[in-house]
C-alpha cells in the first residue's frame, strides 16, 4: 500500500517509547497533584455541587407523592415509584459513566450527563401523565447519577492519599446534604397553596443548569491520561512531530473492550473481591438507610408527634448536624492516614481509613434504637430528634471511610470499583423507599427501629475485621493495583 502516489510508506521508527509523553516528575505543574491550592479548591467544590445536585434531585420528589397520588389517582406506593426510579437510575447509569470517564475524560461526561438530567427534570413537570412522570424520572437519575460514580474518581486525580480524605469528606457530605435539604425545601412549596408539585421538578432543574454551567465554563480536565494527550497534541502542534503520543493513544477503543471494562469488570470485582462486597454491602445499607428516612421522620413526626407539613422535616436540621459533626472527626483522624503515609515510605495504607468506620459502625445502631424507641413511647420529641443526630454522624462515618478505603484498595481500578458499588447502594436506596412505610405500619415504630438496628449491628464488625486482616485480603488479590503496576512496569520495559 502507498501512503500518496509515487510516495511509499516511510520506515517504522524503531522503539516508540521515546515519542511517549509522560509527567516529567513528581513536581511537574501540569500534574493534577500540583495544581495550586485554590484551582483544586474550586474543583472540589464544583465537584460537591454536582454531587449536591444530583442528591437533591432524587429527593425532592418525595414531598411530591401525595400530591401527585392524588392528582392521577393512583396509591401513594405507585408515586413513591417517582423517588426509586430516579435512584435506581442512579444504580444503572454508572455502569457506563464510570469507565466512560476513563475513556473519554470526567469533565465531558460530567457536563454530558448534567445537560441531560436537566432536561428530564424539566420533561418531568411538564408531564401529563404518571407513566411519563416515572419515566422522565428513572431517565433524570440515569444521567443525573454519573457524579456518584465519577467524583470519587476527581478526587484521586487531584489530591495526593494523605490529603484525600479529607477531600472525599466534601464529597460525602455533599452527598448525604443534597436528600436532608431537599424535604425541607419541597415540604415549604408544597404546602404553599399557590404552587404545586411541578415547580419541585423545576427547582432541581435549574439547580443542573447552573451545575452545567460550572463544569463547562470552570471545570478543568483532570483525568491524567487525559491530561497527558492533551500534552501530546500541543507537542504535536509545536514540533510538527507526529509520532509524539499519550500511552492512552495506543489503546484502540472498541465496543468489546468497552463492554469489558464498564460491565464485566466491576462485576467480577464484585463477586471475587470480599473487600469490596462486604465494603459495598455496609455503604449500601447506610446510603438506603439515608433514603428510608425521607418517609420514617415524616412518619415519625407526623403520625406519633403530629407535627404540621413543613414542620415535620426539620428534625432533618438535626441529622444535618450529626453530619457535620461526623464529618469532623473524620477530618480529625485523617492524621491516622498521614502517620502510616510517612512510616511506610509515603504510600497510603488503607486499613487507616477505617477508624471513623469503627466510630460510625457504633453511632449508627444507637441512634436508630434511640430515636424508634424513643417515639413509640411518646417521649418528648425532642429525644428523637436529638437522636437523629447520632443516625446522621453515623451514617456519614460509615458511608464516606468505605468509599474512602475502597478507592485507596484498588486505586487504578478506583473507577470500576466505585461505579460498582454505586450500583449496589442506589439499588438499597432506590429500595428502602417502597418498604418503609409498610414496615412502620405493620411492626410499629419501635419493632422496625429494632430490625433495622440489628441489621446494622451484623454488618458492624466488618471494619474491626479489615482493619486486622485487611492487608493480608489484599495480599491475594487478583485486582491489586500494586501487582497490576509492577506487570505494566515490565510489559513497558520489555517493550
Amino acid at each position: 500500500m502507498l501512503l500518496a502516489e509515487g510516495r511509499s510508506l516511510p520506515p517504522i521508527p524503531g522503539d516508540r517509547s521515546v515519542f511517549q509523553v509522560d509527567f516529567t516528575g513528581d513536581d511537574d505543574p501540569i500534574h493534577p497533584f500540583n495544581w495550586s491550592h485554590r484551582r483544586r479548591s474550586v474543583l472540589l467544590f464544583i465537584c460537591s455541587m454536582t454531587t449536591c445536585s444530583s442528591t437533591f434531585s432524587s429527593a425532592i420528589f418525595s414531598q411530591a407523592i401525595q400530591p401527585v397520588s392524588l392528582e392521577y389517582h393512583v396509591a401513594p406506593i405507585v408515586a413513591t415509584l417517582g423517588v426509586s426510579l430516579f435512584v435506581f437510575g442512579f444504580s444503572t447509569g454508572p455502569l457506563f459513566w464510570g469507565p466512560m470517564s476513563e475513556v473519554f475524560g470526567r469533565k465531558i461526561v460530567l457536563s454530558m450527563t448534567a445537560l441531560l438530567c436537566a432536561i428530564f427534570l424539566f420533561s418531568t413537570a411538564a408531564s401529563r401523565s404518571i407513566q411519563a412522570i416515572l419515566l422522565t424520572r428513572f431517565f433524570g437519575g440515569f444521567f443525573g447519577g454519573a457524579p456518584q460514580a465519577i467524583v470519587g474518581g476527581v478526587m484521586a486525580d487531584i489530591y495526593r492519599p494523605q490529603h484525600r480524605g479529607i477531600a472525599l469528606g466534601y464529597f460525602g457530605f455533599a452527598t448525604f446534604i443534597g436528600p436532608l435539604m431537599a424535604p425541607i425545601v419541597g415540604s415549604y412549596i408544597v404546602k404553599n397553596p399557590h404552587l404545586n408539585w411541578r415547580l419541585l421538578q423545576i427547582v432541581a432543574g435549574a439547580f443542573q443548569v447552573l451545575v452545567l454551567l460550572l463544569l463547562l465554563f470552570v471545570m478543568k480536565e483532570t483525568y491524567h491520561p487525559i491530561v497527558l494527550k492533551r500534552k501530546a497534541f500541543m507537542l504535536r502542534q509545536t514540533t510538527g512531530n507526529w509520532a509524539i503520543h499519550a500511552p492512552i493513544d495506543q489503546h484502540e477503543i472498541n465496543l468489546h473492550s468497552l463492554l469489558t471494562k464498564t460491565v464485566m469488570r466491576p462485576i467480577e470485582m464484585l463477586l471475587v473481591e470480599p473487600i469490596l462486597f462486604l465494603t459495598s454491602l455496609y455503604v449500601s445499607v447506610t446510603f438506603g438507610m439515608l433514603y428510608m428516612m425521607l418517609i420514617a421522620v415524616p412518619y415519625i413526626f407526623q403520625y406519633q408527634y403530629h407535627f404540621p407539613l413543613g414542620q415535620d422535616t426539620l428534625p432533618y436540621i438535626s441529622m444535618f448536624i450529626g453530619l457535620a459533626v461526623g464529618c469532623f472527626f473524620i477530618g480529625y483522624l485523617n492524621f491516622y492516614v498521614v502517620d502510616s503515609m510517612e512510616k511506610n515510605n509515603g504510600k497510603a495504607v488503607p486499613e487507616m481509613r477505617l477508624p471513623p468506620m469503627m466510630i460510625g459502625g457504633v453511632a449508627l445502631p444507637v441512634g436508630v434504637f434511640w430515636m424508634t424507641w424513643t417515639a413509640a413511647y411518646d417521649v418528648h420529641w425532642i429525644c428523637p430528634t436529638i437522636a437523629a443526630s447520632f443516625v446522621g454522624a453515623g451514617l456519614i462515618m460509615v458511608f464516606l471511610p468505605g468509599v474512602s478505603y475502597i478507592i485507596d484498595v484498588y486505586l487504578i481500578y478506583a473507577a470500576s470499583a466505585s461505579s460498582i458499588n454505586t450500583i449496589m447502594r442506589s439499588g438499597f436506596a432506590a429500595s428502602f423507599p417502597l418498604f418503609t412505610k409498610f414496615m412502620f405500619d405493620d411492626l410499629g415504630i419501635q419493632w422496625a427501629g429494632t430490625l433495622i438496628g440489628c441489621v446494622c449491628l451484623l454488618l458492624m464488625p466488618c471494619p474491626f475485621l479489615f482493619y486486622r486482616y485487611g492487608a493480608f485480603l489484599r495480599s491475594k488479590s487478583h485486582w491489586n493495583p500494586e501487582e497490576a503496576m509492577k506487570k505494566q512496569a515490565a510489559t513497558h520495559a520489555t517493550k
